[in-house]
C-alpha cells in the first residue's frame, strides 16, 4: 500500500470512528404499558447496573460458602467487603424504585434480591430487613396478569428439536405447556414447560430470542444447547437463569443410539443437581403458572356434529415437510397429534401425544439474516383461536412485555378457561395455512394428503 492510499484508509477509519461516537443510535421504545413508558436505554442501563451488582454479590457469596479455603484474616476481609456491598445494594434498590409493570427491570431486581438475601443470611443478618424497594414484584398483583401471589417452585423450559431424525422425542407427553414455533428453513421447534419433574427430555436444541420471552413469563430455568446471536443477547439482557450444554455439560448427555446433533438429552434429576450446584434461585413469586384451568377432564363425546363452533380435526401446514394434524378421540375427549401423516408418539412410552387444549396464536415473522433466522414479536396483541374439547373459541392474545404473562381472551375480553391437562400452543404466521374440519382421529392420516392439497 503506497503512502497516499495508506493516508486515505487511515482518515476513513478516523471518520467512521467519529461517527460512531458522535452520532448516537436511536433506541427503540420498550414494549410496556403506555402509562409506564420509559426510554429503552434507561431500562437497559438499570438492568446492566443490577447485573453488575448481582455478579459481585454472587462472587462474595460463593467465597464465603467455601471458608475452608481462606485464613481467618481473609474471611474477615471478605465479610467486610460483603457488608459494604450489601449497603451498596440497599442504596441502589431504594433509589431505583420502578412502576410495577416495568417487568424487565423487575426480573433483574428479583435476581439481585435473591442473591442479596443469601449473602445477608451468610453474614448472620436478617434477610427480612431488605428495603421496600426490593419487593416490587410480590407486593402487588398487577390487574389481570395471572401472576400468583404465593411463591412456588420455578418451572423449567426445554428447547426440544423437531427434525425428522429427532423423532420420536422423549418427554413432550409430560409437559404442562408446549409451544411449537417456526425457526429458520420452515422447520418448527418445541419449547416444553414443566412445572413438575418429567424424567428424560430431548433431543435438546438451541435457543432463539423469541423463545426466551415465552420462558421468562414463567420465570423458568431455560434449558438449551447453543444459541443464535440474538438469543445470546436476549439471555444476557434479561439476566436469564439458563443452562447451556456448552457450559453445563453435567446436566446433559448423548445417546449413542442416535447420530449427533439429534442425540442430546437432559433430565430433571440432572437439571436439579446442576441448579443446586450453581446456587440458583429455586422459587418464584411472580412467574405465571399458565392460563386458568378447569378442575375436571372433558368427558367422552359420543357424537360431534361439525359446525363453525365445533371441530374434531385441525391441520396446520408450516412447510411441506412439517404438516401438523390433530384428530379428536371422542371417547377420551383428547386431540391426538399427527406429523406428516404419521402418529406423533413418545419415544419411551410409545403412546401418541395428546391434549384437550389447542391454541392457534397468530404471530407474524420475518427473515432477518442470511441464515434464514426469524424475528418474531410475542409482546403486544394479536388474534388467537382456542380449541377446548372440541369447542372453538375465537379471540385474541395479549402480552404487554417480554416477561409478562400471555393472556388468551375471548371476544368479550374474558380469560379463556382451559381444561385440566397439557396445553399445546401452535404459533402460526398470519399467512399460515390452517384447516379446521370434522374428520375423526382414526381417519386423519388418510385425510392429511387431501387437506395438504387444499391448503
Amino acid at each position: 500500500m503506497n503512502s497516499a492510499a495508506r493516508n486515505t484508509w487511515m482518515y476513513s477509519c478516523l471518520f467512521f470512528c467519529f461517527l460512531a461516537v458522535a452520532v448516537p443510535v436511536q433506541a427503540a421504545p420498550v414494549p410496556v404499558d403506555g402509562k409506564y413508558a420509559v426510554d429503552y436505554t434507561q431500562i437497559v442501563t438499570i438492568i446492566k447496573q443490577t447485573s453488575g451488582l448481582r455478579a459481585r454479590v454472587i462472587a462474595l457469596y460463593l467465597k464465603l460458602t467455601h471458608r475452608e479455603r481462606y485464613t481467618e484474616d481473609q474471611i474477615a476481609s471478605l465479610e467486610r467487603k460483603a457488608r459494604l456491598l450489601c449497603r451498596t445494594v440497599k442504596r441502589f434498590m431504594e433509589t431505583r424504585r420502578v412502576g410495577n409493570r416495568r417487568r424487565l427491570v423487575q426480573a433483574s431486581q428479583a435476581r439481585l434480591n435473591a442473591a442479596y438475601r443469601k449473602l445477608m443470611s451468610l453474614l448472620g443478618e436478617d434477610p427480612s430487613s431488605a428495603p421496600s424497594g426490593m419487593h416490587l414484584i410480590s407486593q402487588e398483583k398487577p390487574s389481570g396478569s395471572m401472576f400468583p401471589t404465593a411463591s412456588h417452585d420455578r418451572p423449567i423450559s426445554v428447547m426440544v428439536e423437531n427434525h425428522a431424525k429427532a423423532r420420536p422425542q422423549t418427554g413432550l407427553d409430560k409437559a404442562d405447556i408446549v409451544y411449537e414455533v417456526l425457526v429458520e428453513g420452515g422447520i418448527t421447534r418445541f419449547m416444553a414447560v414443566y412445572f413438575d419433574k418429567a424424567g428424560v427430555i430431548g433431543p435438546v436444541r438451541s435457543c432463539r430470542d423469541y423463545f426466551v420471552d415465552r420462558s421468562q413469563e414463567y420465570d423458568a430455568f431455560y434449558i438449551h444447547c447453543g444459541s443464535s446471536p440474538a438469543g445470546l443477547k436476549r439471555l444476557k439482557l434479561l439476566q436469564v437463569d439458563h443452562l447451556d450444554e456448552i457450559s453445563s455439560r453435567r446436566a446433559f448427555w448423548r445417546d449413542d443410539k442416535r447420530r449427533a446433533p439429534h442425540n442430546l438429552y437432559t433430565g430433571t434429576k440432572r437439571l436439579v443437581a446442576e441448579i443446586k450446584r450453581r446456587t440458583l434461585r429455586t422459587e418464584t413469586s411472580w412467574g405465571s403458572k399458565g392460563p386458568s384451568r378447569r378442575h375436571s377432564n372433558l368427558p367422552g363425546i359420543k357424537k360431534l356434529v361439525y359446525d363453525k363452533n365445533k371441530i374434531s380435526s385441525l391441520v396446520i401446514k408450516y412447510h411441506p415437510n412439517y404438516i401438523v394434524g390433530y384428530g379428536l378421540d371422542t371417547a377420551a375427549g383428547l386431540y391426538l397429534r399427527f406429523i406428516n401423516e404419521k402418529a406423533h408418539n413418545d419415544a419411551v412410552t410409545g403412546k401418541q401425544l395428546s391434549t384437550p387444549n389447542l391454541v392457534l396464536q397468530v404471530v407474524d415473522n420475518k427473515v432477518v439474516d442470511k441464515d434464514g433466522r426469524l424475528a418474531m414479536e410475542f409482546s403486544g396483541k394479536g388474534p388467537a383461536t382456542c380449541i377446548v374439547g372440541g369447542t372453538v373459541i375465537s379471540g385474541t392474545w395479549e402480552k404487554p412485555n417480554a416477561v409478562s404473562a400471555t393472556r388468551f381472551l375471548d371476544k368479550t375480553g374474558n380469560d379463556i378457561m382451559f381444561l385440566k391437562g397439557p396445553i399445546w400452543i401452535q404459533v402460526v404466521p398470519g399467512r399460515a395455512s390452517v384447516v379446521l374440519g370434522d374428520e375423526p382421529a382414526g381417519k386423519i392420516m388418510t385425510v392429511l394428503p387431501v387437506v395438504n392439497g387444499r391448503l
